[in-house]
């Protein structure tokens, strides 16, 4: 038996930046409207995808709406859109979680004043319905009840971050339990030694009988250096068991902003945090042992600059984590990023890099991240695609990545290099290898490699595979991804040729228009 051959493969990219992963898939509302901003947030949960699309104007104005996308047997695709209520600026959508068949969905500003409202939906026979509706139990305007929301199973919460029932938005977090008879208010939520201006529960995290609540505006002990806290559930009492807060908390590093949990793992951003550059990011690493609590790595881009704001979302699964950076510089400025990490024998280093191949200026990609199963899901609420701001979700496989960067890339008649990234893995036994290129032309490209890798002039560009040349079967698919450019895909296995040189007329395409500056539209949660 011959044993399984692998293929070296190199990947030709646009250098500094690491190599990137191919998406899956790239999900758009089918009716989508500018302003939209769908994909602020994502959800992921089995073969469901859901999206919100918090400033949708069917019901009313801002009312929002959520889209719900069902992988089947012939792919992803758009399986419902669940309407808002007809209350202006409801916000309907602006958090979101998944759990199998259940949706909980945030509406920070439903009901007069302000109060908040969250909803749970169920489906049955194929379609999606209202299960339960809960108003902020307070009763106070202005709670924001539903800025925030978390499901696992039959428990769900929900943050009220600008609650003031013991101070100036102490803030809260609410737990709901689901019972043969329907869902009832199991426990309410607080910090310990809360604060005026914390806005505990602005971030919120479930795993089982754990909860995490994000205040990340809490002095802990530095000015807004922020503060996560640990509650665990015995039997039906819910206790706070730990606080977490880095080892070297700064002021206004917002450390809590968004929270993620997986059994005694914890992730946690600070998306000011200072290490690398002003505001460029970070996010913390929380193992438990021993019953307690204790800081085993701090993640940051090493690259980052001023302002991107590593950390600004985060999701953690297994042994892989997942940080949004959406305001780094990609392909565009603020195209923006997501980092995958793995837990290896003593550390977690990243793996790979996640990117939209067409990124666009301030398109803002990984605002909101997820991952479940293995997939990762990204949130891009400002992307241009079908109008201003409509907003799409991408879908990557948080494997490793296939192939290394080594060569770099010029710029094409388009203004900027076009990027190849790669997917599936480097087996040619599995024969699941996937390659996109973008941006390129709408005609005739081929994909091809070479033995050993080199980097020679060639033409207006760069020769970078070389020892023998193989060309790779002709590209599967070629998809409009925007004005900016087109990205092309190959899934079908190489196909030898005489060994010789690649044709000397490479893809290109003409610049597309200009894409001027926009001013970006303030942040989800709560920053004062």
């Amino acid at each position: 038996m011959t044993a399984p051959r692998s293929l070296a493969l190199s990947l030709a990219l646009l250098a500094p930046h690491a190599a990137a992963q191919c998406p899956v898939a790239k999900f758009r509302a089918s009716d989508a409207a500018p302003g939209d901003e769908l994909g602020n947030p994502v959800a992921l949960s089995g073969d469901v995808l859901a999206a919100g699309a918090w400033l949708v104007d069917t019901s009313a104005a801002d009312s929002g709406a959520v889209y719900v996308f069902r992988r089947g047997p012939g792919g992803w695709a758009e399986e419902a859109k669940i309407l808002g209520p007809e209350v202006q600026n409801a916000n309907f959508g602006i958090a979101l979680d998944a759990d199998g068949e259940l949706l909980l969905v945030g509406a920070r500003r439903d009901e007069p004043g302000g109060r908040g409202v969250a909803y749970v939906y169920g489906r049955r026979a194929g379609a999606w319905s209202e299960e339960a509706r809960w108003l902020a139990p307070s009763g106070q305007t202005s709670d924001q009840f539903g800025l925030a929301v978390a499901l696992a199973g039959s428990t769900a919460v929900v943050g009220a971050a600008r609650e003031e029932t013991a101070g100036a938005r102490h803030g809260a977090a609410y737990v709901f339990q689901r019972s043969p008879t329907g869902w009832s208010l199991a426990a309410r939520l607080v910090a310990s030694d809360a604060e005026d201006l914390d806005l505990f529960g602005a971030a919120v995290a479930i795993d089982g009988d754990r909860v995490l609540v994000g205040a990340h505006r809490a002095d802990a002990p530095d000015p807004s250096s922020g503060a996560v806290y640990v509650f665990d559930r015995s039997g039906a009492v819910w206790t706070e068991t730990a606080i977490l807060t880095p080892g070297a908390p700064a002021a206004q590093d917002q450390f809590g902003f968004d929270v993620s949990v997986d059994g005694d793992r914890a992730l946690v951003g600070a998306n000011f945090d200072d290490t690398v550059a002003g505001n460029a990011g970070a996010a913390y690493l929380f193992e438990r042992a021993g019953g307690s609590w204790s800081q085993v790595q701090k993640l940051t881009d090493p690259s980052g600059s001023i302002g991107d704001e590593f950390g600004r979302s985060v999701a953690i699964e297994g042994d892989r984590a997942l940080v949004g950076e959406p305001y780094d510089t990609v392909a565009e400025l603020r195209s923006g990023s997501a980092y995958v990490f793995a837990r290896g024998a003593t550390e977690w280093t990243q793996t790979s890099k996640l990117s939209d191949p067409a990124g666009a200026r301030n398109d803002n990609f990984a605002w909101t991240v997820d991952l479940d199963g293995g997939l990762a899901a990204a949130g891009v609420p400002v992307d241009d695609d079908l109008g201003t701001e409509t907003g799409s979700a991408f879908l990557f496989t948080a494997s490793a990545l296939v192939g290394t960067s080594y060569c770099t890339a010029l710029p094409s008649s388009t203004g900027s290099p076009a990027r190849l990234c790669a997917g599936g893995s480097a087996s040619v036994a599995a024969n699941d290898l996937y390659l996109a290129a973008s941006p390129v032309p709408d005609q005739p490209g081929i994909f091809f490699y070479g033995r050993s890798p080199i980097e020679i002039p060639f033409g207006d560009g760069r020769l970078c595979a070389g020892g023998g040349i193989f060309r790779l079967g002709r590209p599967s698919s070629r998809r409009a991804e925007s004005s900016r450019g087109r990205s092309t895909t190959a899934r079908r296995p190489p196909t030898r040729v005489p060994e010789r040189s690649p044709p000397a007329r490479r893809g290109t395409s003409r610049p597309g228009s200009a894409i001027p500056p926009r001013a970006r539209r303030a942040s989800t949660r709560p920053t004062g």
